[in-house]
Protein backbone atom coordinates (compact mmCIF):
# COMPACT_ATOMS: atom_id res chain seq x y z
CA UNK A 1 0.00 0.00 0.00
CA UNK A 2 1.27 3.48 -0.84
CA UNK A 3 0.98 6.53 1.39
CA UNK A 4 -1.69 7.86 -0.99
CA UNK A 5 -3.71 4.64 -0.70
CA UNK A 6 -3.47 4.88 3.09
CA UNK A 7 -4.83 8.44 2.90
CA UNK A 8 -7.71 7.32 0.69
CA UNK A 9 -8.49 4.34 2.95
CA UNK A 10 -8.74 6.63 5.97
CA UNK A 11 -11.20 8.82 4.07
CA UNK A 12 -13.30 5.74 3.29
CA UNK A 13 -13.23 4.63 6.91
CA UNK A 14 -14.52 8.06 7.94
CA UNK A 15 -17.38 7.70 5.43
CA UNK A 16 -18.35 4.25 6.73
CA UNK A 17 -18.21 5.30 10.38
CA UNK A 18 -21.98 5.42 10.87
CA UNK A 19 -22.82 2.08 9.28
CA UNK A 20 -24.71 -0.15 11.70
CA UNK A 21 -22.55 -3.22 12.23
CA UNK A 22 -21.44 -5.94 14.63
CA UNK A 23 -18.86 -5.46 17.37
CA UNK A 24 -16.02 -7.19 15.48
CA UNK A 25 -16.41 -4.96 12.42
CA UNK A 26 -16.78 -1.82 14.56
CA UNK A 27 -13.65 -2.74 16.52
CA UNK A 28 -11.68 -3.42 13.33
CA UNK A 29 -12.76 -0.12 11.79
CA UNK A 30 -11.90 1.80 14.98
CA UNK A 31 -8.50 0.10 15.21
CA UNK A 32 -7.68 0.81 11.55
CA UNK A 33 -8.87 4.39 11.92
CA UNK A 34 -6.35 4.85 14.75
CA UNK A 35 -3.54 3.16 12.80
CA UNK A 36 -4.22 5.24 9.68
CA UNK A 37 -4.75 8.51 11.58
CA UNK A 38 -1.37 8.12 13.28
CA UNK A 39 0.23 7.42 9.90
CA UNK A 40 -1.51 10.45 8.33
CA UNK A 41 -0.10 12.67 11.06
CA UNK A 42 3.38 11.40 10.23
CA UNK A 43 2.78 11.93 6.51
CA UNK A 44 1.58 15.50 7.09
CA UNK A 45 4.65 16.21 9.23
CA UNK A 46 6.86 14.80 6.46
CA UNK A 47 5.42 17.04 3.75
CA UNK A 48 7.71 19.82 2.75
CA UNK A 49 6.36 23.32 3.11
CA UNK A 50 6.91 26.38 0.98
CA UNK A 51 9.35 28.69 2.70
CA UNK A 52 9.88 31.40 0.11
CA UNK A 53 9.77 34.89 1.69
CA UNK A 54 7.16 36.12 -0.81
CA UNK A 55 4.81 33.13 -0.44
CA UNK A 56 2.24 34.88 1.80
CA UNK A 57 2.21 37.92 -0.49
CA UNK A 58 1.86 35.54 -3.46
CA UNK A 59 -1.16 33.80 -1.89
CA UNK A 60 -2.92 37.08 -1.07
CA UNK A 61 -2.43 38.52 -4.55
CA UNK A 62 -3.47 35.26 -6.21
CA UNK A 63 -6.65 35.17 -4.13
CA UNK A 64 -7.48 38.75 -5.13
CA UNK A 65 -7.15 37.86 -8.82
CA UNK A 66 -9.22 34.70 -8.42
CA UNK A 67 -11.94 36.58 -6.56
CA UNK A 68 -11.93 39.35 -9.16
CA UNK A 69 -12.87 36.93 -11.97
CA UNK A 70 -14.78 34.14 -10.21
CA UNK A 71 -18.51 33.62 -10.04
CA UNK A 72 -20.14 35.14 -6.95
CA UNK A 73 -23.10 33.75 -5.04
CA UNK A 74 -26.20 35.75 -4.02
CA UNK A 75 -24.28 37.23 -1.07
CA UNK A 76 -21.43 38.33 -3.40
CA UNK A 77 -19.13 35.68 -1.93
CA UNK A 78 -16.85 33.70 -4.27
CA UNK A 79 -18.37 30.43 -5.47
CA UNK A 80 -15.98 27.65 -4.49
CA UNK A 81 -16.67 23.99 -5.30
CA UNK A 82 -14.34 21.26 -4.00
CA UNK A 83 -11.80 23.90 -3.04
CA UNK A 84 -11.78 25.45 -6.53
CA UNK A 85 -13.01 28.89 -7.57
CA UNK A 86 -15.67 28.70 -10.26
CA UNK A 87 -15.40 30.89 -13.37
CA UNK A 88 -17.73 31.90 -16.16
CA UNK A 89 -16.45 30.88 -19.58
CA UNK A 90 -16.38 34.47 -20.87
CA UNK A 91 -14.02 35.55 -18.05
CA UNK A 92 -11.52 32.71 -18.29
CA UNK A 93 -9.41 34.33 -21.02
CA UNK A 94 -8.97 37.56 -19.03
CA UNK A 95 -8.31 35.59 -15.86
CA UNK A 96 -5.69 33.45 -17.63
CA UNK A 97 -3.89 36.52 -19.01
CA UNK A 98 -3.76 38.17 -15.60
CA UNK A 99 -2.56 34.95 -13.98
CA UNK A 100 0.22 34.60 -16.57
CA UNK A 101 1.44 38.12 -15.73
CA UNK A 102 1.11 37.34 -12.04
CA UNK A 103 3.06 34.08 -12.35
CA UNK A 104 5.85 35.79 -14.28
CA UNK A 105 6.10 38.31 -11.42
CA UNK A 106 6.52 35.45 -8.93
CA UNK A 107 8.61 32.97 -10.96
CA UNK A 108 10.71 31.89 -7.97
CA UNK A 109 7.66 31.22 -5.80
CA UNK A 110 5.86 29.34 -8.60
CA UNK A 111 8.97 27.21 -9.19
CA UNK A 112 9.32 26.44 -5.48
CA UNK A 113 5.63 25.47 -5.29
CA UNK A 114 6.01 23.15 -8.29
CA UNK A 115 9.17 21.56 -6.86
CA UNK A 116 7.63 20.94 -3.44
CA UNK A 117 4.36 19.63 -4.88
CA UNK A 118 6.37 17.18 -7.00
CA UNK A 119 8.38 16.00 -3.98
CA UNK A 120 5.23 15.60 -1.89
CA UNK A 121 3.52 13.63 -4.67
CA UNK A 122 6.55 11.36 -4.95
CA UNK A 123 6.37 10.81 -1.20
CA UNK A 124 2.70 9.80 -1.52
CA UNK A 125 3.68 7.21 -4.13
CA UNK A 126 6.13 5.52 -1.73
CA UNK A 127 5.22 2.21 -0.16
CA UNK A 128 3.94 2.36 3.40
CA UNK A 129 4.94 -0.21 6.01
CA UNK A 130 1.54 -0.09 7.66
CA UNK A 131 0.16 -3.22 9.26
CA UNK A 132 -3.61 -2.96 9.00
CA UNK A 133 -5.93 -4.84 11.31
CA UNK A 134 -7.67 -7.39 9.08
CA UNK A 135 -11.36 -8.16 9.52
CA UNK A 136 -13.00 -11.48 8.64
CA UNK A 137 -15.32 -11.11 5.66
CA UNK A 138 -18.29 -12.55 7.57
CA UNK A 139 -17.99 -9.69 10.09
CA UNK A 140 -18.63 -7.04 7.45
CA UNK A 141 -22.12 -5.54 7.44
CA UNK A 142 -24.14 -5.25 4.27
CA UNK A 143 -22.22 -2.82 2.04
CA UNK A 144 -22.59 -1.59 -1.50
CA UNK A 145 -20.09 -2.93 -4.01
CA UNK A 146 -18.37 0.49 -4.05
CA UNK A 147 -18.08 0.55 -0.26
CA UNK A 148 -16.67 -2.99 -0.25
CA UNK A 149 -14.19 -2.15 -3.00
CA UNK A 150 -12.97 0.81 -0.97
CA UNK A 151 -12.45 -1.34 2.13
CA UNK A 152 -11.07 -4.46 0.45
CA UNK A 153 -7.63 -3.94 2.02
CA UNK A 154 -9.20 -4.63 5.43
CA UNK A 155 -10.52 -8.08 4.52
CA UNK A 156 -8.69 -11.01 6.12
CA UNK A 157 -7.94 -13.49 3.36
CA UNK A 158 -9.36 -16.96 3.82
CA UNK A 159 -6.75 -19.68 4.31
Amino acid sequence: MTNKQATELLQEIHKIGNVKSNIKFSYGIAKNKKILSDEMNLIKESFKEITHNDFEKFKKEKTKIQEKYCIKDKKCKPLIVNGQYQFEVDKIEDFTKEMEKFNSKYVEVVNEIAKIEKENLEFLKQKSNLELFKIDLECFPELTPNQMENLILLVREEK
